[in-house]
């Protein structure tokens, strides 16, 4: 037990000691004001509330669409389409970045 709890102590430690990646040269991010992170939080909760529908709309429309594509020669293309648009509409990003 006492073997588990040191090479646990020791990973955290290792851990600790490890810096972040060092960005590019010639190119710094711009880092977020305080107004544009604090936008963003209090934005978020709206971001996932107008998502929600148009993520199930989307779906509503899209199934059909996607079985009815079978009949067709071009479905395939067609069901990558809609595949897209599922993606766009109903992926990532769930929160907004400053």
């Amino acid at each position: 037990m006492k073997l588990k709890r040191s090479t646990l102590v020791l990973m955290a430690l290792l851990g600790a000691c490890s810096s972040p990646p060092s960005p590019p040269e010639g190119s710094s991010a711009p880092q977020p004001t305080t107004s544009s992170v604090v936008l963003s939080v209090l934005a978020t909760p709206f971001l996932i509330a107008t998502k929600i529908p148009v993520c199930t709309a989307t779906l509503i429309v899209a199934a059909p669409v996607a079985g009815a594509s079978e009949t067709v020669a071009s479905g395939a293309m067609a069901r990558r389409i809609l595949a897209d648009g599922v993606a766009s509409n109903c992926g990532p990003p769930y929160l907004l970045t400053p």
